[in-house]
C-alpha cells in the first residue's frame, strides 16, 4: 500500500479578505480531495490486480455434467416431445439456471474478475484529470507565480492524460469511429500497450498493459496513462509544491487524515 503523504504548511491560507480566504480554502480543499481520490483509486487498482482470482480450470467436466442435469430436468418437466423451439428454449433456460446456481454459490462471473482493474484505473485517470483542471483555474495573476509552472508539470508527467480521459468518457464516439460528434477518427498505427497494428485502422476503447491504461485518442493515436506509484509520486510533488506556494496561518497539518 502506498499512501501519498502531504504536509499542509498551516491551518488557514493567508488572504487579505475573509471571503477570498474562504473561497481559496474551498478550492485547495477540493484539490486535496481529487489528490486522495487518485491515491485511493491507485490502492484499489493494485489490490484488484493482486487479488484477481486465477482462471478456474479443472471444473469443465463437472460443469458440463451439471448443465446436463439441469437440461434433463427441464425436458422431464415439459413432458412431451420437443419441438425445435422447445429445444432452443431449454438450452437457453439451462444456461441461465446453471449460471444463477453458480453465482448463488459465490462464483463470480468471469467479466467481474477483470472489470475492477479497469474501473479503478479509470477512477485514477478521472481524479488526476479533475486535479489538473482545478489547478489550471488557480493559475491566475493574483495567486503565486509558481502555480503555472507546477501545472505544466502535470502535462509533462501525464502527456496523454486529457485525451485518454476524454476517450474513456466519450466511448459513444470512439466505438463509432469518431474523434468527436460528426468528425471521423483518423486511426493511426499502434505499437504500444501490447498492441501491434502497424497499418492502423483499429480503435482501442480501453486496454490495460501491466499498470498502463490505454485508449485511442481523438487525434487517432494510441495514448496511455500509467496507474502506478511513480505517477502518484509525480502528483504528490506537484500538490505539495502548490500548497507550499501559499502563505499560511496556524500550525501545520499532516494528510491524509486518520
Amino acid at each position: 500500500m502506498f499512501i501519498a503523504q502531504i504536509v499542509v504548511p498551516g491551518t488557514w491560507v493567508a488572504h487579505p479578505d475573509r471571503d477570498g480566504q474562504f473561497e481559496l480554502g474551498v478550492q485547495l480543499t477540493q484539490l486535496e480531495n481529487h489528490f486522495f481520490e487518485a491515491n485511493a483509486a491507485l490502492h484499489y487498482f493494485e489490490e484488484a490486480r493482486r487479488t484477481r482470482p486465477a482462471p478456474q480450470i479443472g471444473n469443465w467436466d463437472a460443469d458440463m455434467q451439471r448443465r446436463r442435469q439441469i437440461h434433463e430436468h427441464l425436458v422431464q418437466e415439459l413432458d412431451r416431445p420437443l419441438t425445435i423451439a422447445d429445444a432452443r428454449d431449454i438450452d437457453f433456460r439451462s444456461e441461465v439456471l446453471f449460471k444463477q446456481e453458480e453465482w448463488a454459490q459465490g462464483r463470480l462471473p468471469s467479466q467481474f474478475q477483470m472489470e475492477p482493474q479497469f474501473a479503478f484505473a479509470r477512477a485514477f485517470i478521472f481524479a488526476v484529470d479533475a486535479f489538473e483542471r482545478l489547478l489550471a483555474k488557480l493559475c491566475q495573476p493574483q495567486f503565486p507565480a509558481t502555480l503555472p509552472t507546477l501545472h505544466a508539470e502535470i502535462s509533462a508527467s501525464f502527456p496523454d492524460l486529457r485525451m485518454v480521459r476524454n476517450s474513456a468518457h466519450h466511448v459513444e464516439d470512439r466505438i463509432r469511429g469518431l474523434a468527436s460528434e460528426n468528425k471521423p477518427l483518423d486511426r493511426k498505427p499502434i505499437a504500444a500497450g501490447g498492441i501491434n497494428a502497424p497499418g492502423g485502422g483499429i480503435v482501442v476503447i480501453g486496454s490495460l498493459c501491466d499498470s498502463r491504461y490505454g485508449a485511442t485518442m481523438a487525434n487517432g493515436e494510441f495514448g496511455e496513462v500509467d496507474v502506478s506509484k511513480i505517477s502518484m509520486l509525480y502528483l504528490q510533488r506537484i500538490f505539495q509544491g502548490v500548497l507550499n506556494s501559499f502563505d499560511w496561518i496556524g500550525p501545520p497539518q499532516h494528510l491524509p487524515r486518520r
